[in-house]
Order: C-alpha cells, then sequence, then structure tokens
C-alpha cells in the first residue's frame, strides 16, 4: 500500500461510519475535509470499492496494524466480530485478504494508525 493510498484509506473510514449510521453524504464529505463532493466520491469509491450512497447497505472489513511483542501484526474486523489477525510479514498476507473479500463479499481497508501492546 502506498502512503497515499494509506492517508486515502484513514480518510475514508470515518465516512463509512458515519454514513452507514445514516448521516448525509454531502455534509459528512465536507466534515471530513474534502473540498468536493465528487473528489469524495471519488476517493471513497478508489478506496472501498463502491460509491457512499451503497454504504447502508456494505459492509467492510475494517483493518488495524497492531505493534506486538512477537512482531506487527494485521487485524481485520466487522460488525460481528474479528475475522483476520495476522503477522504483517507473513508472504501469503494479500492472498488472505482477497480471499477475506471474496468470502464475505466485502473490501478491507485500513482504518487507524499503529498500536502497541505490551
Amino acid at each position: 500500500m502506498t502512503f497515499q493510498a494509506y492517508l486515502r484509506a484513514l480518510r475514508v473510514g470515518r465516512p463509512f461510519g458515519r454514513i452507514k449510521d445514516g448521516e448525509a453524504v454531502t455534509g459528512t464529505a465536507f466534515d471530513s475535509g474534502y473540498d468536493s463532493l465528487s473528489g469524495f466520491a471519488d476517493s471513497f469509491k478508489k478506496t472501498a470499492g463502491f460509491s457512499p450512497s451503497k454504504s447502508q447497505e456494505r459492509t467492510l472489513i475494517a483493518t488495524t496494524h497492531i505493534l506486538t511483542p512477537l512482531g506487527p501484526m494485521l487485524a481485520g474486523a466487522t460488525e460481528d466480530g474479528i475475522c483476520l489477525l495476522e503477522f504483517i510479514d507473513r508472504r501469503m498476507l494479500e492472498t488472505q485478504i482477497k480471499c477475506l473479500n471474496r468470502l464475505f463479499r466485502l473490501n478491507a481497508y485500513l482504518v487507524s494508525t499503529a498500536t502497541s501492546t505490551t
């Protein structure tokens, strides 16, 4: 993931939740720092794979990095619970994410920065 894609994912994660909870797309876009609704919609679609107006009927796998004493891990969850917990340096991690997307018909995206566990 490029740094630009990472930042885009962060900027889309919170608006997705707000739209899913019933807030208007227009207000959410401007509150999230976008200057135009079309720019927000394009960025949202690139990251999530669907338009913001479809957020009510879709679910995403929210992912985050967790720094552990054993090494960095990637955790993924939906509203129903955790569906992914794997070390980041694992060779087949990208393939696992694609399998989850296919299995659950979801899209994974990064929503928060690294945290640490002691």
